[in-house]
């Protein structure tokens, strides 16, 4: 079963393993990424920062969909790793359907600026972000199990992911709480 997707430029590094692996109680990551599924070498750096007993998997970001029912009937936890909201937005275009995403590591780097809650982004990714949203995917973001969780759609920026809420109007013409 899925226990977590996240989004994390580094993919594994000590908040994966520490943090996460730990409190998901999970033995299995599987990285959908194309770079890293296509380097033997990518992938055994990626071991090296693992417990021995933690399995590590690399698949394209295309083929993901095929591994998706694999991991939905397996009776351990995975955590399944993108590098980028473009890899995530390509995986479910191809028919993968997280519930939920966690938006951990996105960092500065070039085409990419300040985005929401020390996060970088793009505005291809925002947007590939925000169609999600439009698809009924959850985001949070959260760098470890312990921080508060904090919703995008909570974000200041939420309007460039949402249109604001609407206002009701109450008997005699005020305005009430959001619908």
């Amino acid at each position: 079963m899925i226990s977590l997707v996240r989004i994390d430029d580094r993919l594994v590094h000590a908040q994966v393993v520490v943090g996460w692996l730990e409190y998901l109680r999970c033995r299995h990551i599987l990285v959908a990424d194309d770079r890293v599924a296509q380097d033997e070498e990518q992938l055994d750096l990626l071991r090296m920062v693992i417990p021995e007993d933690v399995r590590i998997d690399a698949v394209e970001v295309a083929s993901i969909v095929d591994q998706s029912g694999d991991i939905d009937a397996a009776d351990r936890p995975v955590l399944v790793l993108f590098a980028d909201p473009m890899s995530l937005r390509a995986a479910v275009d191809a028919g993968f359907k997280p519930r939920l995403v966690n938006l951990g590591g996105m960092h500065d780097a070039p085409g990419r600026h300040s985005w929401i809650h020390g996060l970088f982004a793009s505005d291809s990714e925002i947007a590939a972000i925000r169609d999600m949203i439009g698809m009924g995917i959850e985001f949070e973001i959260r760098s470890v199990p312990a921080a508060r969780r904090r919703e995008v759609e909570g974000a200041p920026a939420a309007s460039i992911l949402r249109s604001p809420p609407k206002r009701k109007r109450t008997p005699g013409g005020a305005e009430g709480g959001a619908e």
